[in-house]
């Protein structure tokens, strides 16, 4: 067993979350403020993993590959919870008003992602919003937020470049390179209208 798969169990992974990860309050209450849920819309999280932004109340759907992450958030967090792969979503066209991906990019390489983000925007309602937020290696001078990041499970860290090369291809606009107050941390989060 590698010391990584303990992760996969969904309360091992949470109680890693909300140790390490010191700006996870801030980007909860930053994403609402910036995504604007309105009552009648309904929201895609698309690598929902354990549930962890499931804050949008009942128009939240999330979807993760992995059971044992859907089956905990099904019992701890608010909203529909399903399996299935964020590169082959198995929703209509048109389907969502908004769709957010958050932290995930890291995890999984160039191609892969090339995927999920067409599939996010093909699931997009007319004048729907797409967010796609993730972490990025801090500036070099941050020793605690590179080490951190280094010791993260993602096999595919980029440089803020790296990943706005990768999301820039599909018309996105960046919204922050860094939304501050999230040290040691660094998130890029980029958005969508279609």
């Amino acid at each position: 067993m590698k010391f990584y798969e303990i992760f996969e169990n969904p309360k091992i992974y949470d109680l890693n979350a909300k140790i390490f990860s010191f700006n996870n309050k801030k980007l909860r209450y930053y994403l609402p403020q910036l995504i604007n849920l309105k009552e009648n819309e309904k929201m895609l999280d698309v690598g929902c993993g354990t549930g962890r932004y499931a804050i949008f109340g009942e128009n939240y759907i999330g979807v993760d590959p992995s059971r044992s992450y859907i089956d905990y958030a099904k019992e701890n967090c608010q909203g529909k919870f399903l399996l299935m792969d964020g590169a082959n979503l198995e929703f209509s066209d048109n389907s969502f008003d908004v769709v957010i991906n958050v932290s995930i990019f890291h995890h999984i390489p160039d191609q892969i992602c090339h995927k999920i983000i067409n599939e996010m925007v093909r699931v997009l309602r007319p004048g729907g919003r797409a967010y796609i937020a993730d972490i990025v290696y801090p500036p070099k001078l941050n020793v605690l937020g590179n080490l951190l990041f280094r010791l993260d499970r993602g096999d595919y860290q980029r440089s803020f470049k790296d990943l706005a090369d990768l999301i820039y291809q599909h018309q996105f606009e960046l919204i922050s390179d860094d939304i501050g107050g999230t040290f040691p941390y660094r998130w890029a989060i980029f958005s969508y209208k279609k």
